[in-house]
């Protein structure tokens, strides 16, 4: 008798403690109370429909994009062949796609690879979105332009560094060519940013451009 009522009451308390523990557990966030979001998930790339000849030059890009997504063209590089510049290059224009994204969560974008930047001659289907990148020494500059769809001048908003627009450039033409530069910003603080999926610089501007251009 006595066992039977030492076990009865030791099951007695590991009852007590489990149900003072599922308590425990049901009163807390999922993940404990220090726990934080989940990331954000990377935007959706989707290829809009081809929308140049076969027989175009490389740069024209091969896609059109698609009425209310975006186009978002390889960037602009000064000097084109630097292998540092065409690796921040790719990441500056993911960085751009993301920038779209989370301002745009349901737009389609179309990323163009290299060397796709400039629309056939009847324009792009799609919001343009680019990139105009320069290297010098250890100093960099990065400016993003953005052209509604159809045969439309692109407007160019400053990223990194101290750069101005001399205007919009007209459909076509080179916009790196409005451009100009006051003071080159840092590469190693780019590389930084890039590598940590943070803001480039100062992207303030850039959203506004980006918000606008879909407007």
């Amino acid at each position: 008798m006595r066992l039977a009522l030492t076990v009865s009451a030791s099951l007695a308390v590991v009852g007590l403690a489990s149900a003072i523990a599922a308590c425990a557990v049901s009163t807390l966030p999922s993940g404990g109370p220090n726990a934080t979001s989940a990331a954000a998930p990377l935007p959706t790339f989707r290829i809009g429909p081809k929308g140049a000849n076969a027989d175009d030059a490389p740069e024209i890009s091969r896609s059109t994009g698609v009425r209310g997504g975006f186009v978002i063209m390889w960037p602009r590089m000064l000097p084109e062949n630097d292998p540092d510049l065409q690796l921040k290059a790719a990441k500056v224009q993911h960085r751009l796609a993301v920038i779209a994204h989370e301002a745009f969560p349901d737009a389609a974008i179309d990323v163009r690879p290299e060397p796709e930047k400039v629309c056939p001659r009847d324009g792009c289907e799609g919001v343009v979105l680019g990139i105009i990148m320069k290297k010098r020494e250890s100093g960099c500059i990065i400016a993003a332009f953005t052209a509604k769809h159809g045969q439309s001048d692109s407007l160019i908003v400053p990223w990194v560094g101290a750069v101005e627009a001399k205007g919009p450039a007209p459909f076509r033409e080179p916009p790196e060519s409005y451009l100009t530069i006051h003071k080159y910003g840092s590469c190693a603080t780019i590389d930084d940013s890039l590598k940590s999926n943070g803001a480039v610089g100062d992207e303030t501007a850039v959203v506004a451009a980006v918000k606008a251009a879909k407007e």
